[in-house]
């Protein structure tokens, strides 16, 4: 299994930024650790189904080549792990936003 791009975009643009916001607001996950699991079961009951559709009617695809090779029903597990991550991102930065704003 090789490190594909998709997964190297992965670790630059979500992996690496949700690291550097749970080292700087650790506390807010510790307080919202339920919140973040909400938004990212409920993101990914959508964002699977919605996915899996666009592939099968030809919406868009991806390129084997650019991917590590594990599939689950046509969804390679690097978009798999993005439907996970990025909601789980966004929660964190919307929490950091609200923590500076509110300065709680």
């Amino acid at each position: 299994m090789i490190i594909s791009s998709y997964f190297t975009w992965l670790i630059v643009f979500v992996f690496l930024p949700t690291l550097a916001l749970l080292l700087k607001f650790w506390r807010i996950y510790q307080r919202y650790p339920r919140t973040l699991l909400a938004l990212v079961v409920f993101c990914f009951l959508l964002g699977f189904p919605w996915d899996l559709l666009a592939v099968k009617m030809g919406v868009w695809s991806f390129g084997r080549e650019q991917m590590m090779g594990l599939w689950l029903d046509g969804l390679p597990l690097e978009e798999i792990i993005f439907l996970v991550s990025v909601p789980f991102l966004g929660g964190l930065i919307g929490l950091a936003i609200l923590k500076v704003v509110v300065k709680k």
